[in-house]
């Protein structure tokens, strides 16, 4: 598949969607026509932009690892003592997964195959 602008676009369009389905439903409820669905693109037409929904779950959980990231580098950068670093780092982790319980599940439970 040829990477243009615009298939950047369509690719970052359904991995946010995907996430929304994940942080209110879970991810059972990611299915490529659901999906479908919910960005109006054909359910046919998302296998063009990823092999199948394992691959879209792969590039959606590296995203929002990158996202996490850089959360939690921003933390890291107001502290001066290391101890307080990583405190600040585990309770920022932590505490996403509390409020995002439906994220965790999908980081820690999803079988990727």
């Amino acid at each position: 598949m040829p990477v243009t602008d615009n298939t950047n676009f369509i690719q970052k369009e359904i991995i946010e969607a995907a996430k929304d389905i994940i942080h209110d439903k879970g991810y059972e409820a990611v299915t490529v026509r659901y999906l479908a669905e919910v960005t109006g693109y054909s359910y046919t037409n998302l296998y063009y932009y990823f092999k199948d929904v394992n691959a879209l779950l792969w590039t959606l959980r590296l995203d929002m690892i990158e996202d996490m990231i850089t959360e939690l580098t921003s933390i890291s950068l107001k502290k001066d003592d290391p101890v307080e670093e990583i405190l600040g780092a585990f309770f920022c982790y932590t505490d996403y997964f509390f409020k995002h319980p439906n994220v965790f599940r999908f980081f820690y439970f999803y079988p990727f195959v």
